[in-house]
């Protein structure tokens, strides 16, 4: 009686342990498949098998780069936008600047 009531609570165990893995790998494939959509790639057509293989570490590091390559994208893009609007003000000083020295002219001789 005493064996059988080990073997039960092993089972009992392993079926805990196995559980617990279960939940695991369901929160690493959330994981993963949030990720995956951050990125861009759809999650449906991917199977929960080809999802368990994907390295997680790996995944975050791909997001991580693709999100610092859009940021350093926006300030190359900021950066250009800023040059250009320099370069206008500055046309548009160096063309005015005769008008405005005729306009200054004309109020002194008066």
């Amino acid at each position: 009686k005493a064996e059988e009531e080990q073997r039960i609570v092993r089972e009992q165990r392993l079926r805990e342990i196995e559980k617990q893995r279960k939940i695991q790998q369901e929160l690493d494939n959330q994981e993963k498949k949030r990720f995956l959509a951050a990125m861009g790639k759809k999650t449906e057509d991917i199977s929960e098998e080809q999802i368990a293989k994907i390295d997680t570490e790996a995944l975050q590091r791909e997001h991580e780069a693709k999100i610092n390559k859009e940021r350093e994208e926006a300030e190359r893009k900021t950066r250009e936008t800023a040059k250009k609007l320099d370069y206008l003000v500055r046309a548009i000083r160096i063309e005015e600047l005769p008008l405005i020295k005729k306009k200054y002219e004309e109020k002194t001789k008066l």
